[in-house]
């Protein structure tokens, strides 16, 4: 007998590497496994569930991430009708200023028409770019991207090397998205890290460090499959936080901070820094989202606030206006 061709009447290998017409389960296993590869920075738990084709697990996470999607959905329907606008006065000293005529039109520069590929704003030191093509994100009901929110985090470095010189709030160190997947995307490693935080590469981001463990926070991004949160490893308190608007609780994204930090106080200043007794803090007394498609600006706005010791004092009703913020901050190079 002749080996099937694939696509011929639709033969094709199943689970069992047998030729013939695959089930409703094999095709519903391909579509997930499609969607779940297509994510940015898939947690190690679902590649493992891809390689196994773990069908019920990943019915489980294909069900959890569909209704994300419908929240998504109605979300940015109702936003689309809503003023673009929002809640663009100050109500008190920490909130963010509102725009000014000029950072209005660099908002309509980004996000009105213009060639995809065009390059909006640059980070000279880090090189980063973001395209209008990249700017999308910060529309209503959209997911940020990591190039919108890294250049955004470098923004942020360069606002608190200014404040250490002028001795305000806590020194701090900002991660971009990448440095956590990298860490612990395929079990811990700090090896895979470790040359992220030498002088050189410290000075290339825009900190004035010589060694993390001069900061007092050191703040990092988390990409979760569909959400992003916030985690925050404070040297000055001797504690872990976890800021998740969607009230999450991650322990597992603690313990590798925790591994990572007393990896970095050995190989880089020679110390035994036991973090056994350190806090692992929930924040649970924080603003929280009420859409699918708002986790970044709060994850991003976590890390703003804490990098200034300021409370918490925003909503969910404030983001479309931060949205604006970031795009004005992004495409003028500064964050106040």
């Amino acid at each position: 007998m002749a080996t099937p061709v694939l696509g011929a009447g639709k033969l094709e290998p199943n689970l069992h590497g047998k030729y013939g017409k695959k089930s409703a389960t094999e095709r519903r296993i391909d579509a997930l496994m499609a969607k779940f590869s297509r994510m940015v920075g898939p947690s190690a738990r679902t590649r493992e569930l891809l390689r196994n084709k773990d069908i019920v697990s990943l019915e489980a996470k294909g069900e959890e991430y569909r209704k994300l999607r419908e929240i998504e959905k109605k979300k940015k329907a109702k936003l689309e009708q809503e003023p673009w606008e929002v809640q663009e006065t100050p109500a008190d000293e920490w909130t963010k200023r509102p725009l000014d005529d000029v950072e209005k039109e660099l908002v309509q520069q980004a996000l009105g028409r213009g060639p995809p590929g065009e390059v909006l704003a640059m980070h000279q030191k880090t090189n980063l770019e973001v395209t209008r093509a990249d700017f999308e994100c910060m529309k209503p009901g959209q997911w940020l991207n990591d190039e919108v929110i890294n250049l955004y985090i470098a923004l942020l470095q360069e606002r608190d090397t200014k404040r250490k010189v002028q001795n305000k709030g806590p020194k701090c160190f900002f991660f971009n998205t990448f440095f956590f997947h990298k860490l612990g995307s395929n079990g811990y490693s700090y090896k895979g890290v470790a040359r992220w935080t030498t002088p050189k590469r410290l000075q290339q981001k825009g900190a004035d460090y010589q060694c993390l463990l001069e900061c007092d926070k050191i703040i990092v991004p988390v990409h979760l499959p569909a959400h992003w949160t916030l985690a925050v490893i404070n040297l000055r308190d001797q504690q872990f936080e976890y800021y998740d608007s969607l009230g999450g609780a991650d322990s597992e994204v603690l313990e590798l901070l925790s591994h990572f930090i007393e990896d970095e106080a050995r190989e880089k200043g020679g110390l035994d820094l036991d973090t056994s007794e350190w806090k692992r803090l929930f924040a649970r007394n924080i603003p929280h989202q009420q859409n699918g498609s708002d986790c970044g600006v709060f994850a991003i706005t976590y890390g703003d606030y804490c990098s200034k010791d300021a409370p918490f004092q925003f909503s969910q009703a404030d983001m479309p206006f931060f949205r604006r913020r970031i795009v004005a901050d992004v495409m003028r190079g500064a964050v106040d």
